[in-house]
């Protein structure tokens, strides 16, 4: 999992206009934390690998469609979710919820169960309540 460096100063951004505004004049995501599945292109300090070495440090020229509208909503892109390396399609051998770049991941709450393949990452980590939403 990766955080957002920025993801602090606009959840403070959101709560000083909550503390401003008129109750109900706020809409749409505004504040809301999202976590992204690692591979989401954002144009910003978060890296989009696919859980390889590989693509670590990558430029993207803009963000992901998903992500231009959550941004526009207002939305918090707290971080990314770790995924299984290339979203599983490198080997039918690698093991679910594993990545290079991550290591293994596992089911929060039971050690031996499946970590729900090329989302474990998003997967565990709303479970273990780190983020209340993922993409």
């Amino acid at each position: 999992m990766e955080i957002n460096p920025g993801a602090l100063f606009q959840a403070d951004k959101a709560d000083n206009e909550r503390r401003v505004k008129a109750p109900g004049s706020l809409v749409g995501l505004r504040g809301i934390p999202i976590l992204l599945k690692e591979y989401i292109t954002t144009k910003d300090k978060l890296n989009s690998t696919s859980g390889s070495f590989a693509l670590l440090g990558s430029v993207v020229p803009r963000d992901a469609g998903v992500v231009v509208k959550l941004r526009k909503a207002a939305a918090i892109i707290f971080g990314k979710g770790s995924l299984s390396g290339w979203s599983a399609f490198l080997s039918v051998r690698t093991p679910r919820g594993f990545s290079a770049r991550d290591g293994q991941r596992k089911n929060p709450y039971v050690l031996s169960a499946d970590p729900c393949g090329s989302s474990s990452g998003s997967a565990i980590s709303v479970a273990a309540n780190l983020a209340k939403t993922s993409f």
